[in-house]
């Protein structure tokens, strides 16, 4: 039997932080606002202001809030000063109150777009062997998952391998930090790989006819983008008619 690794549990700073980056999101603590004195919100909170501050450290990292002097941390405009790494918890969010469709959507219309990049940047510079390599073993790797009918969770373990491995093929660092944001939020949402990996036998042939486009980068990926277009919009459709998971 597989050994599992428990997952790990979050410190209390770490809920705390989750607790006021939802509010943020969801705008009870609209942009410019100033946040409660340290010891009025650590109250409000339950926690010590030790771990409180822990916490707006986090949020200020994220681009949040920030602290201004003499007058605490007031709210920013996450839509101009935060990062990509938000977008797991903008996807929260927008589950919560209905509208994870629609970003979703976006989501998979960046994929595409960076997709394309992707596929200019091998063309400029194919792989080297040994980063052919990588991509053969990983996506051997998702047809095992697939042939043993592993469950979700390690299918899209598996297929991120797949991406993470074409991307240090491309040896672009650039479009591995780019996508790299975009993979994990699509790994991660639950329901989202419920519509992803509804039929993972499809995943895996495409995978490999990426594999086979690697592996000799002249033609158009034109037909690789079509499939793509299609596989996206299958999966939001699908998404659109699935029950939240019990």
């Amino acid at each position: 039997m597989t050994t599992m690794t428990p997952a790990p549990r979050r410190t209390l700073a770490e809920t705390c932080a989750d607790q006021l980056r939802a509010a943020i999101l969801e705008g009870e603590l609209p942009a410019g606002d100033r946040l409660p004195a340290e010891q009025e919100l650590a109250d409000q909170l339950a926690v010590s202001r030790l771990t409180l501050r822990s916490a707006l450290i986090r949020l200020a990292g994220e681009g949040l809030v920030e602290a201004r002097h003499g007058s605490g941390y007031r709210v920013r405009d996450f839509r101009r000063s935060a990062g990509s790494a938000l977008l797991p918890s903008v996807v929260e969010v927008a589950r919560e109150h209905g509208e994870e469709l629609d970003v979703v959507a976006d989501l998979l219309r960046v994929r595409r777009h960076l997709a394309v990049a992707l596929f200019e940047r091998v063309q400029a510079h194919p792989p080297s062997a040994e980063g052919i390599d990588g991509v053969v073993e990983a996506v051997e790797a998702f047809g095992r998952a697939v042939a043993e009918e592993r469950p979700v969770r390690e299918l899209a373990l598996a297929d991120s391998d797949v991406l993470a491995a074409i991307l240090a093929a491309s040896g672009s660092v650039v479009l591995q930090l780019s996508l790299h944001p975009v993979r994990e939020v699509l790994r991660v949402s639950p329901r989202l790989c419920r519509a992803m990996y509804r039929d993972p036998q499809s995943n895996l042939l495409g995978w490999q006819a990426l594999l086979t486009w690697l592996r000799a980068p002249t033609g158009s990926p034109e037909p690789l983008m079509d499939l793509l277009a299609a596989r996206d919009a299958e999966t939001l459709a699908h998404l659109a008619h699935l029950p939240e998971a019990p």
